[in-house]
């Protein structure tokens, strides 16, 4: 969501510096999208749900053209054994403007930089201390993150998993959905339309 405003609305390109996504599926997720029986029941999936598989128009649409316009830096950090953002190997989904050598783009993949470093979807964004030092590092120097500035010594420190009684603290503290909550969102069968004026832009649904 956050590159579709990027993409489509000048005035957040004209007010943003760094964009740093952590375990952002920019091209959409091969992860088992297979719905729930609870979503049968109910009627069909959240909107989003279906937006997130690579094939979605929304996921077209968002890496239509330029996939980092803008005079803004990008650094997406990624890792193999993220369960829920695949592909990571050999095209990661996470990474933008892949191999095309834009110094305005870092993609940080954690066990590239740290081998056999196990980062899941909830710790990568959470409590892995060296997905946080690339991010810092990031936002504190001109241009994407440098590997070069970041201490290596930070793959030798030991994540802190988190836990259920973790992730239902973090949700009482940012307001963040339950999976409860889910079953009271709009519901659909299918993908919903793409916003107009993308579509124009595009001349295609």
């Amino acid at each position: 969501m956050p590159r579709w405003a990027i993409k489509y609305w000048p005035s957040v390109r004209a007010d943003l510096d760094d964009f740093v996504p952590i375990a952002g599926p920019a091209h959409g997720t091969t992860a088992d999208g297979s719905p729930p029986p609870v979503f049968d029941a109910l009627g069909g999936m959240p909107p989003a749900f279906y937006q997130f598989d690579p094939s979605s128009n929304f996921v077209r649409h968002v890496n239509l053209g330029d996939e980092t316009p803008g005079d803004i830096d990008y650094t997406s950090i990624y890792s193999y054994s993220d369960e829920l953002v695949q592909p990571a190997y050999p095209t990661p989904t996470a990474a933008l403007d892949f191999g095309q050598g834009n110094p305005h783009v870092a993609n940080v993949n954690i066990q590239d930089a740290c081998p056999g470093r196990v980062v899941d979807h909830a710790s990568i964004g959470t409590t892995d201390t060296f997905a946080m030092a690339v991010a810092l590092d990031a936002l504190d120097h001109p241009g994407p993150a440098d590997l070069s500035r970041v201490d290596t010594a930070l793959c030798s420190v030991a994540n802190e998993y988190v836990t259920t009684s973790t992730i239902a603290a973090m949700q009482g503290a940012c307001c963040g959905p339950a999976p409860s909550d889910f079953t009271e969102t709009p519901r659909t069968r299918s993908e919903p339309p793409t916003a107009a004026y993308a579509v124009a832009e595009d001349g295609q649904p």
